[in-house]
């Protein structure tokens, strides 16, 4: 390839807006290099998550062999808290839109995977990092705000990047690094991998309805007790012929 031709291509890379370096080896093939999230490696020109791609498990270079699979940057038999196995591979259905609440489950375009159900935007305190809902209080990938990873062994606590493990915190780990309440995270609750729906909170790690003004939760299910046959004035009071009014059966 000649100089004017690579300085050509430079400039129309610049202008076209490819974050990409152009390198020309000795026999002229040309090369790119990309410019991966953090936490993302950056192999043959493409990249891919090493904590759960099998083909590049951990390192470029490491594929596990059949009958595993990658999670957490190590090949094994299963996946780890937090994940599932989908297709041979560790993802998290509560947040991954190919498999969002159940394995082949894809969201459609212009939606987005949150807490396990396809939505036009993300609940529960997440934000969408990279087409992703992320919950930046314990992302260590994003933690605090999208695309900034905290350090090997840190942990991503209340938005911030800190030493030690999750247990040293009264937490529990679910996933790579991510330090969660399990009594009160909607995300989590409960234990890894449970995910309240987004009309619910998590309440000592049991989803709860959140009932709108003049309603009440009446075995997770949100009722208006002054006209609601099966619970009139109070949860589970049944009128037997019906006709509640203003609380009372006739």
């Amino acid at each position: 390839m000649s100089r004017a031709l690579s300085r050509y291509l430079s400039v129309a890379f610049a202008v076209w807006g490819i974050t990409a370096c152009e390198v020309v080896t000795h026999s002229g093939d040309f090369k790119t290099t990309v410019d991966c999230p953090e936490g993302y490696l950056a192999c043959s020109g493409a990249c891919f998550d090493g904590q759960f791609d099998r083909n590049h498990c951990g390192t470029c270079d490491s594929a596990c062999t059949s009958g595993t699979v990658c999670s957490e940057g190590s090949c094994g038999t299963q996946c780890t808290a937090g994940t599932t196995l989908c297709n041979s591979s560790c993802v998290n259905t509560a947040s991954d839109p190919s498999n969002c609440g159940t394995c082949g489950k894809a969201c459609e375009k212009g939606t987005i995977c949150s807490r396990g159900t396809c939505a036009s935007g993300c609940v529960g305190g997440q934000v969408a990092c990279d087409g992703v809902c992320r919950d930046p209080q314990s992302d260590p990938r994003n933690c605090g705000t999208c695309g900034h990873a905290c350090a090997g062994a840190e942990v991503c606590i209340n938005g911030k990047c800190l030493s030690g493990n999750c247990a040293l915190y009264g937490l529990t780990r679910c996933g790579l690094g991510t330090c969660v309440d399990t009594k009160y995270d909607p995300n989590y609750c409960g234990g890894c991998n449970k995910a309240c729906k987004s009309d619910q909170l998590c309440d000592n790690g049991n989803c709860v309805v959140v009932c709108g003004e003049g309603e009440t939760n009446c075995d997770n299910t949100c009722v208006n007790l002054t006209n609601d046959d099966k619970n009139c004035g109070a949860c589970k009071k049944v009128c037997a012929h019906g006709g509640c009014t203003n609380s009372v059966c006739p």
